[in-house]
């Protein structure tokens, strides 16, 4: 992953500075954040036409599921 280019007009060529080990640290971990919270599995199983009695017990499987992904974030991230 890099900075964002620069384009020499002149010369015709583009160059970009390569992001340090903890950039790409936090940039990895921003992108992972994103893509567990954009998973609504619960969500997508309610729209799918599933009972109450059913439908309680995926919310409380997806809250679960929220609850550990979070704990593994700050657990591997180091933030409290």
């Amino acid at each position: 992953m890099l900075h964002s280019p620069v384009h020499n007009r002149y010369s015709g060529l583009s160059k970009s500075k390569v992001r340090t080990r903890g950039e790409l640290v936090e940039e990895l971990f921003r992108l992972t954040k994103q893509l567990l919270t954009s998973v609504k599995s619960a969500q997508a199983l309610r729209t799918a036409g599933v009972s109450d009695l059913n439908n309680h017990q995926i919310q409380l499987i997806g809250e679960r599921h929220r609850l550990k992904q979070d704990k593994l974030l700050r657990d591997y991230t180091g933030f409290h």
